[in-house]
């Protein structure tokens, strides 16, 4: 989250100011904003997918609930079987 803040969010804006201030189609820099824009908006999806897919399927314990030995103690060597 922090480098989507500090970083992707950052580039964005900047890109977007410069989209603003430049005039329409006048470089190569124009249409390099745009691709930018369109780039860090998907690195920050992918970012926040992966993240969202590792709280519910890599760090989730409902998964080895079952694997669970006596006194609630999780057994890493029957998780390696799964």
């Amino acid at each position: 989250m922090l480098n989507i803040l500090t970083v992707y969010v950052v580039i964005i804006v900047v890109c977007i100011y410069g989209l603003y201030d430049m005039d329409w189609m006048s470089t190569q820099l124009y249409i390099q904003m745009i691709e930018n824009i369109v780039i860090f908006l998907f690195l920050i999806w992918a970012g926040l997918w992966e993240q969202r897919r590792q709280e519910i399927e890599y760090l989730s314990h409902h998964k080895y609930e079952a694997l669970r030995g006596s006194g609630g103690k999780f057994n890493a060597m029957q998780a390696l079987d799964d």
